[in-house]
């Protein structure tokens, strides 16, 4: 069957869309069944309502969401993007390679309660390199510091580490339009492997977005320069004032001293 929709029924499902459609006709539908075939699959509906006669309705179509190129990427530099530091060598043809800072941060629960805060130890990565064990977590962060305006940030792991069975953020991690700061990585391994400082960890790539949106303003990870632990506690009634626990030689000490 074919859907119809009156203008009004329109205007309410779409208020702040009134560009959002035009007529393509003025020619009465008498083909229904052609006219639908037609435009089946463009539309989200069919036909509008137009006093006694139904014509055929077509969208704008919404843009599909696209990815910059590395070329836009460089172009948004200092308006809507910012990589510091930023290295022209690190661009790829739709992506950014982001690198690995010298630190990593392991929880020392045995087991960690997603409604507390939890207890974590510091390690250094020295510049020979640290083995990563099977059945560790480890928080990372990037070396650069980002901002995105206009555009979604996106993190994936690259495809080379997995191939040695070093996971990155698996799935990905889709960020906030408005998001300025580093990027703290979730690392595990299937087998030790030896990791080094600055090494190129990551890609960062950008894509667009439809709609008005407010930029991100959540001050649970936004602005951070350092490794972030799960902040998830907060949300499930954790103490505001807790803060994570760092482990230094045996001594509790809150927040971080370094």
């Amino acid at each position: 069957m074919c859907q119809s929709v009156s203008i009004r029924h329109f205007q309410q499902i779409y208020p702040n869309e009134p560009e959002l459609c035009r007529i393509e006709s003025l020619t009465p539908a008498v083909d229904w069944q052609t006219i639908h075939s037609n435009h089946r699959g463009e539309n989200a509906f069919d036909f509008l309502d137009v006093g006694s006669v139904k014509r055929p309705l077509s969208f704008k179509p919404l843009r599909s969401p696209m990815l910059l190129s590395g070329d836009e990427i460089i172009r948004q530099l200092g308006d809507k993007l910012v990589i510091d530091p930023f290295d022209p060598e690190q661009i790829n043809p739709n992506s950014y390679d982001l690198s690995l800072h010298d630190e990593l941060l392991v929880y020392e629960e045995v087991v960690i309660d997603a409604a507390t805060p939890n207890r974590y130890r510091r390690l250094e990565i020295p510049s020979e390199g640290f083995t990563l064990q099977p059945g560790q977590l480890y928080l990372g962060r990037t070396a650069e510091y980002t901002e995105t305006r206009g555009f979604v940030p996106m993190i994936q792991g690259r495809s080379s580490f997995d191939r040695l069975g070093l996971y990155i953020n698996p799935g990905g991690s889709l960020g906030d339009v408005g998001y300025c700061g580093t990027w703290t990585l979730g690392m595990h391994c299937v087998q030790p492997v030896r990791i080094y400082p600055k090494m190129k960890i990551c890609q960062i790539y950008y894509m667009t977005l439809q709609g008005q949106v407010q930029d991100y303003c959540s001050d649970k990870y936004q602005n951070s320069r350092d490794i972030q632990p799960s902040l998830i506690y907060r949300e499930l009634g954790g103490d505001e004032r807790d803060d994570q626990l760092e482990l230094n030689f045996g001594e509790l000490l809150h927040g971080n001293t370094r």
